[in-house]
């Protein structure tokens, strides 16, 4: 069997997949250990950043939903840390990380930290900024971490689902009763 990625949250799954060799797509939240293939959100941020410093942008903010990043092992947050961990204090600008959605509180730390770099896997983050009367490029770089639609125009990194999606079935087959 081959699970594909799902919503947001634990679920359990509803049938005895004991009998079956397992594996899954991405870090969804099941408990059980079946192998998967994923791809790597903490390289991701690392390539971006790298990217940035580059091209001489020093001051980079990041913004995500606490929800994705929990699926994601909170690789993408933790990648982000070490970067401001390493940054020097003048061009440390704090994660923006919520539970949902707050213009109030996007508007005043985009204001506040004013960041040369936008990070996120998601494009309605550039949207908002522009919103706030910016425009990208001209006033700020935005970086999409998980570029899946062919029409987004985003600056960003592919995932490569394709090819995740390859590596798990071609993963060696192992039956989940194995394992207890």
């Amino acid at each position: 069997l081959l699970l594909l990625p799902y919503g947001l949250g634990r679920v359990e799954l509803p049938f005895a997949y004991t009998r079956f060799a397992v594996a899954a797509i991405g870090r969804s939240q099941v408990d059980q250990p079946f192998h998967r293939a994923c791809q790597n959100h903490y390289r991701a941020v690392q390539l971006a950043l790298r990217e940035c410093a580059r091209r001489g942008l020093e001051r980079v903010g990041m913004v995500l939903s606490e929800a994705l990043d929990e699926r994601a092992g909170r690789r993408y947050s933790s990648a982000f840390l070490q970067h401001l961990h390493t940054a020097r204090p003048a061009h440390r600008v704090p994660l923006l990380e919520r539970a949902a959605w707050d213009d109030a509180a996007f508007a005043k730390w985009f204001e506040r930290h004013r960041p040369q770099v936008v990070l996120s896997t998601s494009r309605v983050v550039r949207e908002r900024i522009a919103s706030l009367g910016y425009d990208a490029p001209r006033d700020y770089g935005f970086v999409n971490l998980d570029l899946i639609d062919p029409a987004d125009r985003s600056t960003g990194v592919d995932q490569n689902y394709g090819l995740v999606g390859a590596a798990a079935v071609e993963t060696p087959p192992r039956a989940a009763a194995s394992w207890a």
